[in-house]
């Protein structure tokens, strides 16, 4: 059963409030399941965290997917999701907390939480990457790239 995840930030996009925009769509056998583009909650102080948050805004998403598959009856164990910061990947499979990492809100760690627990796995996509394995897909408003991994 093939379903792609991707998930994407562009940090302090939001000229007015320098808020950052979360992206992620879900692709299941080709075509697009679940999508978003929107403002993050908060201003996120650093590029990891805004990727942090949006990972954790992915991963929410995704399990909830996961659920719905498995009520109806489909083999989706492990949610497999593409980003491209190493950084936020390196923190989500190993949260150490250092200066550079405790501001992050304590509401995003969870994604560790599902990290540990294997329900979800990140895989580094990088940015060059996004151009070479564009998909059929309108851009959102910030330009934040959901591509295939």
């Amino acid at each position: 059963m093939g379903c792609w995840v991707h998930s994407n930030t562009d940090h302090a996009g939001d000229i007015d409030t320098r808020r950052s925009t979360t992206g992620y769509a879900f692709i299941f056998n080709g075509g697009a399941i679940s999508w978003a583009s929107r403002l993050q909650p908060t201003v996120a102080a650093s590029t990891t965290e805004a990727e942090y948050i949006a990972a954790a805004t992915t991963i929410k998403e995704g399990l909830w997917l996961r659920k719905l598959f498995q009520d109806l009856s489909l083999d989706l164990h492990t949610v497999a999701i593409c980003a491209d910061s190493q950084t936020a990947l390196k923190l989500l499979k190993n949260p150490i907390v250092s200066n550079r990492s405790k501001h992050i809100d304590v509401v995003h760690h969870f994604a560790c939480e599902r990290v540990a627990r294997n329900e979800v796995t990140f895989e580094y996509i990088s940015t060059e990457s996004h151009g070479r394995r564009r998909a059929h897909q309108a851009r959102p408003r910030h330009q934040v790239q959901l591509l295939p991994c």
